[in-house]
């Protein structure tokens, strides 16, 4: 399955993206507004701080600083996730205008996209007992990333397939 990229969002349109059941787009005179699912969200971040907990703990990462800094990335995506909590104050679909979607959903995506990176290249400190299990986490945590990309038309064209689906990724990362 490949991610949606920025132009596959457009071109999709309310329908397709209705099916996937994570956001809505409506284009009025010009301006294409994102309708996005706030309970969605949520267990993306919930997925991303939970990547990034059981990365830490692996032999190989856990106490080197490439753990610290992927610990320091737990740490900003617990406080975007609150950030990100407040801005929508309890309501079900959070909309905005594609250009200016709001400081708490793309600073949690962008540290989503940290954390990813950090996480990979934490691969190669990794102990070979656990690196199917490393590699398992990574995965995951690069799936959850595609769909939050795709979900704010920020995927790259071309992005690479996904490594699972969603609910496989959840269930890898304890989440749900």
């Amino acid at each position: 399955m490949r991610s949606i990229g920025r132009r596959g969002v457009l071109l999709l349109g309310t329908a397709g993206l209705a099916v996937c059941g994570i956001i809505g787009t409506t284009k009025t005179n010009g301006v294409t507004m994102i309708m996005i699912n706030t309970a969605s969200v949520m267990s993306w971040a919930k997925a991303f701080e939970s990547a990034a907990n059981l990365i830490t703990t692996l032999p190989g990462i856990a106490g080197t600083p490439t753990g610290a800094t992927i610990g320091v990335m737990a740490t900003l995506i617990a406080a975007d996730t609150a950030a990100f909590a407040k801005a929508t104050g309890g309501a079900l679909m959070l909309t905005f205008d594609s250009t200016s979607a709001p400081a708490a959903i793309t600073s949690l995506l962008a540290d989503g996209e940290k954390l990813l990176a950090a996480s990979q290249a934490a691969l190669g400190g990794v102990a070979s007992s656990v690196m199917s299990q490393a590699q398992l986490y990574v995965n995951a945590l690069s799936t959850i990333a595609a769909i939050f990309q795709a979900a704010m038309g920020t995927a790259p064209l071309g992005a690479s397939e996904r490594q699972m689906t969603e609910a496989d990724a959840m269930t890898v990362l304890h989440v749900r």
